[in-house]
């Protein structure tokens, strides 16, 4: 499942590039994405079920507003607790060059 951001990314990519081209492209994402409120998580703690339950992955955040709802609102499978560590910031040595594309 794509977030709003990059699903508006990729249609504009398949707007400009036309035809199968657009099917050649490869999103990655490299961090875990908090299946609640959407945002990336980096360098905080994320709450998961593991496999093979169901795909739930949340931030602190969204884990600790779920624990002050009743209990039948809960996520109801139990969560481990991972701390993500925060990805170095890159840098990449190559000039910067102007797009048609973007």
């Amino acid at each position: 499942k794509l977030d709003p951001f990059d699903a508006a990314l990729m249609s504009q990519l398949g707007e400009v590039l036309g035809g199968p081209m657009k099917e050649d492209f490869i999103l990655a994402h490299l961090h875990h994405c908090c299946t609640h409120c959407g945002i990336y998580i980096d360098g905080a703690p994320r709450y998961f079920v593991p496999e093979p339950g169901p795909h739930i992955s949340i931030c602190e955040k969204c884990f600790l507003a779920d624990q002050q709802r009743e209990s039948f609102d809960r996520i109801q499978h139990p969560l481990q607790r991972e701390d993500v560590k925060a990805l170095r910031d890159t840098v990449d040595p190559d000039e910067v060059m102007e797009s048609e594309f973007f």
